[in-house]
Order: structure tokens, then sequence, then C-alpha cells
């Protein structure tokens, strides 16, 4: 159990690094991230996997993954040899999964959804 403890806490430790350094301009390059920020992303939710933790809805499809148009002509198009992803894409994903920590490990949990109105 502590060894997974380990796991989770080294996860959220790239997660978060991700988060505060994203729009350093070494990682960001036309509202697009790099693809090998998208593998450091997905080593991070494969080590939560591996010890159990469902957390496959945060992944970030192939799909989304593509390479960056460079020139647009009448001669046809040219592609840059990196791929990237849109950024507020992977902000989103990697939002959700913080929030989900947040969520899980604050004591109390806190509440989801709306209480009703209060009785006077």
């Amino acid at each position: 159990m502590e060894e997974n403890q380990d796991i989770i806490l080294r996860a959220y430790a790239v997660l978060s690094s991700l988060r505060k350094n994203i729009d350093q301009p070494s990682i960001t390059e036309y509202n697009s991230i790099k693809s090998s920020y998208v593998e450091e992303f997905h080593s991070a939710l494969r080590s939560l996997e591996e010890i159990g933790m469902n957390v496959s809805q945060f992944h970030i499809p192939d799909s989304e993954i593509q390479p960056r148009l460079l020139l647009s002509s009448s001669e046809g198009e040219r592609y840059s040899r990196d791929k990237y992803v849109r950024k507020s894409y992977f902000l989103t994903k990697l939002d959700a999964i913080l929030m989900y920590f947040d969520m899980k490990t604050t004591k109390p949990p806190k509440t989801i959804g709306f209480s009703p109105p209060s009785k006077q």
C-alpha cells in the first residue's frame, strides 16, 4: 500500500509540474503542445493504471496528436515532422485529472451537485 501511495504521489508531481510549466515557450508553440509532453502525461497515467486506478478517460487519443500544418499553398501543404496536440485539449485533460485528485483527496470530500434550498 505504501508503494502505491508513492506511485500516486510521483504521478501527481509530474502532472502538477506539467500544469505549472505548460506556458513555457519550449513546451507550447502556436497554441499546441509538443507530443513529448503528451508522452510524459500518458506515462504518469500509465503508472496510475498499473496500480489499479481507472484513469483511461483522461488519456489523449492518438487522433488528437497530429503534425502541425506549416505551409499551405497552391503547390500543396507542408506539415511538421513533430506531432502536437491543441493546447486547449491538453489542458482540458490535464485539469480534469488534477481536479479528480483534488476531489478524491480533500477531507471531507467535496460535494458534487446541488443542495436543495433550505427551509426557512
